[in-house]
């Protein structure tokens, strides 16, 4: 099977040419659903100028953006081109990121395949600990008898006190 395709003033055999999908899922029980995450495709071959699909490759470069659930391929990228699919890092928006085929080479008539996950979940935040005064009496024995006798103490001195000033 022989074909010419013309694209960007160069000639390229059809079966020379191959694609790249970019794969973006997102998981967790706080992730947001309508966000849209950039990516950054870049190429080895810098003169990859132009529209491929929906993306548009300057200088081997591109930029993309997707939803959790979506993906894009990148048509009639030329064989034997390097490529690396980057995420812009969100991991202080507490997401996690799992990829893999970010880095590769684009080979005859495969689909190259950069898969992105990022997981967030709900931070959980443990109740605050109460911090109750111990009310636990440890006096003991001892202590209730030298209290008993301070007491019987006490209160003879007001019984003498007050036979004092009756006398008087």
């Amino acid at each position: 099977f022989s074909c010419w395709l013309f694209q960007q003033d160069c000639c390229t055999w059809l079966d020379n040419l191959s694609s790249l999908t970019v794969n973006k899922t997102i998981a967790g029980d706080d992730a947001e659903a309508e966000r849209a995450f950039r990516f950054t495709i870049t190429l080895s071959d810098k003169s990859v100028n132009g529209e491929y699909g929906s993306v548009i490759f300057e200088n081997g470069v591109a930029v993309v953006e997707l939803k959790g659930g979506e993906s894009v391929t990148i048509d009639k990228l030329p064989n034997g081109v390097n490529y690396t699919v980057a995420e812009d890092d969100y991991s202080s928006d507490r997401y996690e990121t799992t990829k893999s085929g970010d880095s590769g080479m684009i080979i005859g008539n495969d689909v190259a395949v950069a898969s992105f996950t990022n997981t967030r979940n709900k931070v959980v935040t443990p109740p605050p600990v109460v911090h109750v005064p111990d009310t636990s009496d440890n006096t003991g024995a001892a202590g209730w008898l030298s209290l008993g006798l301070a007491s019987a103490c006490g209160l003879i001195g007001i019984i003498v006190y007050r036979k004092k000033e009756e006398i008087k």
